[in-house]
């Protein structure tokens, strides 16, 4: 299983990297592990009859729209304060 996680951690990254050339790929990197755990967290939403908790967008639509706002940002995760 945990190589599937890194294979798609990977594929993330690469992914966020084309769209952001300008970050370091550590930055790509770490958003990507914080995507993924978005992924696996959603998952839990996914099914017939499942409740939404508050989530009406499907998964992949809502996981969609927060990389839009995070990839749309101009500093870089590791220039942001928490």
């Amino acid at each position: 299983m945990d190589k599937i996680h890194e294979l798609e951690r990977q594929v993330i990254a690469g992914l966020i990297g084309a769209s952001r050339p300008d970050w370091p790929p550590e930055d790509c990197e770490s958003l990507a592990l914080h995507v993924t755990a978005a992924i696996e967290g959603l998952t839990l939403f996914i099914g017939r009859n499942k409740k939404s908790h508050g989530i009406y967008a499907a998964p992949e639509q809502e996981i969609a729209r927060v990389l839009r706002v995070v990839l749309g940002t101009k500093s870089r995760p590791s220039q942001r304060e928490i």
